[in-house]
This record gives structure tokens, sequence and C-alpha cells, in this order.
């Protein structure tokens, strides 16, 4: 049995957080059901062609159903199915923007557990369900800056290279996916609460608090009247490099990783300057220290300084691109990525679980993304015992 073998969940999303969530408990052995509005469907799907990796990926070891939260009888459907399920995960923005039903009074998410006494009730939203912002919305990139990360990127390497650059974003659903990593933690942390007191609860989460939990250096150099910036940000010598075939990064922080690295070097002549000669000395000649270091790189393959950097105390990395990381030996012989065939998209691979149980449980092998409502009769029948002419008649009403 998986570890989440026994839970069901009911996923109502319209956002990356709420889908994100749900595949990691999936991933966790969770069956969990997503609910979409039929004919748009989630808004990251293509109604014209296959789906595009980003719904792929959110979705893997799902399945699928369509329901009308707007409509009076697709709302009831709602409630007969959340006896069913242990957790509700559910984004307000998805509910507001896919299923039309922002701030209803005939789906009040945050007293659904008064109704419900064993449902745990997760609810994403940019600024959570308290505080004079909890009306606002938000997107992914405003979430972003809200959690203040993106006035401090930008710096070393790139703030030399662009001093004067406003703040940039972070690519890759950065905020939404660290909201559902905090989503899926407060599910858990629910149902384990459930297991001593028998009650369910509801789970605010969000969004800007758990990307101002990536944080917790800066905020705490703030409360110690040091504000980061990009110009203060990041190290003063080391960080960013170039090298011959790509990039790699050299943090020779204390003396002992110094003393190394200079012996990787050959103990060149202006090593030994007394400008140089402690961390403090070092950090005040920062951009000369980085200028002869970006020499020495410069004409050595990434590969070649990451090994030597293995023999060395001095922290050398290499930075890959997406086919190189996959194409690692170590992400091989880990099974880092598996390979999934989707009816319409085709085979691919797909990162999986990102640890390894030594007592068994491994995350399970993850099923394809599902259709729009492919499963809509099944689960209906299955955990309601509707029969298929009663779907059909809520299907012709405009319910489904």
């Amino acid at each position: 049995m998986t570890m989440l073998g026994d839970v069901q969940v009911l996923e109502v999303s319209g956002q990356v957080s709420a889908a994100f969530a749900g595949k990691l408990l999936a991933g966790f052995g969770a069956e969990v059901v997503k609910l979409e509005r039929y004919p748009a469907g989630d808004p990251t799907r293509d109604p014209d062609g296959p789906d595009p990796a980003l719904f792929l990926f959110l979705n893997t070891g799902k399945r699928a159903v369509t329901a009308n939260l707007a409509h009076p009888d697709g709302r009831e459907l709602l409630y007969r199915l959340l006896p069913c399920f242990d957790v509700l995960l559910v984004d307000t923005t998805g509910l507001a923007e896919e299923h039309g039903v922002e701030h209803s009074p005939e789906l009040p998410v945050e007293r659904l557990p008064e109704q419900f006494p064993r449902l745990v009730v997760v609810a994403t939203s940019p600024f959570g369900a308290t505080g004079p912002y909890h009306g606002f919305a938000g997107s992914e990139h405003t979430i972003f800056h809200a959690g203040g990360e993106g006035y401090l990127l930008g710096a070393g390497l790139l703030h030399e290279q662009f001093p004067d650059r406003p703040p940039v974003g972070a690519g890759g659903h950065l905020a939404g996916y660290q909201t559902g990593l905090t989503a899926a933690t407060g599910a858990l942390a629910a149902l384990l609460d459930r297991d001593h007191t028998g009650r369910g609860q509801f789970v605010d989460v969000s969004a800007q608090d758990a990307q101002l939990s990536l944080n917790h250096l800066p905020v705490m150099r703030f409360f110690d009247g040091v504000l980061e910036t990009t110009a203060s940000r990041g190290f003063t010598f080391g960080g960013v490099m170039p090298c011959a075939d790509g990039y790699v990064e050299v943090l020779p922080l204390e003396e002992h990783q110094w003393q190394d690295l200079v012996g990787l070097m050959g103990n060149p002549q202006w090593a030994a300057d007394e400008r140089f000669a402690t961390g403090r000395d070092r950090a005040r000649h920062g951009r000369e220290v980085n200028q002869h270091l970006r020499e020495w790189m410069r004409t050595r393959k990434r590969d070649q300084l990451a090994a030597i950097g293995q023999t060395s105390a001095c922290p050398i990395a290499p930075y890959y691109d997406v086919d190189e990381a996959m194409a690692t030996p170590h992400a091989r012989e880990r099974g880092s990525f598996q390979r999934i065939d989707h009816p319409r998209a085709g085979p691919g691979s797909y990162p999986r679980m990102p640890f390894r149980l030594g007592t068994g449980g491994e995350p399970i092998d993850e099923r394809p993304a599902p259709g729009l409502g492919e499963h809509t009769t099944e689960i209906y029948g299955s955990y309601l015992g509707m029969s298929a002419a009663e779907i059909d008649g809520l299907r012709s009403r405009g319910a489904l």
C-alpha cells in the first residue's frame, strides 16, 4: 500500500498552486480527483490540440471530472461529493475566474468544515483569507514580487553587468510551486491532526506568505538593520564565473577554501598581494579578485572545474541547462525522471518525486494527465451511485 493510499482528495484549481499540491499528494499515493468546468477546462489546457507541458506535468496521477459550480445543480453535486473526500484543495482565484463563484455565499469555502466535520479544506489565495489584502487578486508575477524576492534578483555578476536594471522575476512559476508545496504540507499536517481529534479544519494558505518564507535570511538581516539590495546581495568575491563552455559557481568564503582555490590555480603571484591577505581584505577588493578568478576560469571547461573542485575544500559547481541536468549519469542512475506515454501528447520525460524511501512505500509511478472529464461517469457512478441517465440529465441542464 502506498503512503496515502487511503486518502481521497478533491482538487478545484485554476492556478499552479493547488494543482501542484494535488500532484504532490497524488505522488504520495492519494486518490486525487480534479474537478474542472466544461467545456473550458483547466486554463493550462489547450482546447485546440494536445495539452501543453505545464498541464501534463501538474496533473499526472490524477483523475478528472467536470462540474459547473456556477449552476445550482453543479454546486449540489459538489456538496454530495464532499463527504466522500478527506481533503478539498481549492484556489480562490480558480473558483472566481474558472468556476464563476467568487466569494459566493452558496460556497463559503472556509466554513465547509463546519458542515463536513472530517473534511480538511486547504485554500490557496494570493494574500490569504484574512487581512486588508484578503480579497485582492494576484498573478504569479505580482505574488513573486509581493514576497520581495524580485527586488533582490540581478545581484552578483548580473548586477555588475547591468547595474541599473530594475527588479526581475524568476521564471517557471516559482511562487505557484512554493505555494503548492506549502499547501500540501498544510494538508498533511491537518490530516495528522485529524487522526488525534477526529475533526478536519480550514487551512488558509497565503501565496505571499509562502513566498516570504523563501526570504527568511534577508528578512532576518533587515531586523538587524541591514537592507539587502541587488548591489549588496551576493558575494563580495567569488560567485558566478564564466568559463570556456558555460558557467560555474565558486564560493571561497572561508580561509581554508580560499587557500585551496589558490593552490588549484597554481599559487599565482597576484594571490600573494597583501591587499588579498585576509577575507576582509579580499572583500574590500572583491572586483579585482574576481577579475583574476575570471581570467583563470575563462580558459577551463566547466566539468573540469567542477571535477577539481571535488578534490578540494573550495565549492565549485557547474551550471547545467535542462537537457544537461536530465542527462547526467547521477540523474539516470537515481531515476530522477520517468518516461510517461500520454495518449494525446505522446511520450515524455517527467520529474519524479525528489526522494527515495528506504523502508518501502516508494512514490507511485504516475499515470498520465487525464483528459477533460475523462472519469466523470466513473467517479459519479462509483462515489455517488448515479446512473448514466442521471449524469446525462445533469449535462443537458448545464450542470456538468
